[in-house]
């Protein structure tokens, strides 16, 4: 079985990101 790693830290307008949480989910949906 392969195992699959994901980044799951991600920074928001809240801390020292660019997008939007709205933003993050939009881009996380559209990557699958």
């Amino acid at each position: 079985m392969h195992r699959k790693y994901v980044d799951l830290h991600v920074h928001t307008i809240y801390s020292d990101g660019t997008f939007t949480p709205a933003q993050v989910v939009e881009k996380a949906e559209a990557a699958g």
